[in-house]
């Protein structure tokens, strides 16, 4: 019986965020970028829209992703945002990094336009 709690809870925690709503955001342009160890890694776009006006989390810890993509989508962001180039995004709505605090949605797909 505990084995079957202990899997049930493993897996009842890998669906959540793959349940979750995607949020498109659209063709947004980075305002800002966060990162350290008060505010995890996030990034304000210029949709206000989208996640808590306009701030998302890149998911610093790898809660929602490994953590090879989450180095890689900072890096991909962090380009982007040199050459002030826009990116089309998508966020996970009501999936949180407790990384970056209780109400910044995690990153779902980004991409160039």
């Amino acid at each position: 019986m505990r084995q079957f709690i202990m899997i049930a809870g493993l897996l009842s925690g890998s669906l959540s965020a793959s349940s979750a709503m995607a949020m498109y955001c659209g063709d947004v342009n980075i305002v800002n970028m966060l990162a350290g160890p008060r505010h995890g890694s996030m990034m304000q776009v210029s949709n206000s829209s989208c996640g808590q006006s306009g701030w998302v989390c890149l998911d610093p810890e790898a809660q929602h992703m490994t953590s090879e993509k989450s180095k890689r989508l900072y890096a991909f962001l962090l380009s982007q945002y040199m050459v002030n180039r826009p990116v089309r995004l998508s966020v996970f709505d009501g999936v949180y990094a407790s990384a970056c605090g209780s109400n910044f949605p995690v990153v779902e797909d980004v991409r160039s336009p």
